[in-house]
């Protein structure tokens, strides 16, 4: 796939947002990671790569620059065109290098 969209992380860092619905009184648990998204155009956004259920940050995705898989791109059941950010879509094309250490004093 071309490198039409691109995802950045930062850091490997799993965050959660449990609850329970106002609207459905159902319980959710939902774990995601922040990224930056670079969109064709330029433009960007910051969005969140949704981790499988139970995910920790040892599931978490290591900061780099990322491309969908194939797989990402599909036509949801009213055939529209979707772009998945679940975090097992995409695929690492540069791993971010680490910053260098700093002497403690």
């Amino acid at each position: 796939m071309s490198q039409l969209l691109t995802l950045e992380i930062f850091n490997a860092e799993v965050e959660r947002n449990a609850g329970t619905s106002a609207k459905t009184g159902n319980a959710y648990d939902i774990r995601f990671q922040r990224a930056k998204l670079e969109m064709p155009n330029g433009e960007t956004r910051i969005v969140e790569m949704q981790h499988e259920d139970n995910a920790t940050d040892k599931d978490a995705l290591p900061p780099g620059r990322y491309e969908p898989k194939r797989s990402a791109v599909y036509l949801d059941s009213k055939k529209k065109l979707v772009i998945s950010l679940r975090a097992r879509s995409w695929q690492l094309v540069e791993a971010s290098k680490a910053a260098p250490a700093v002497a403690k004093q």
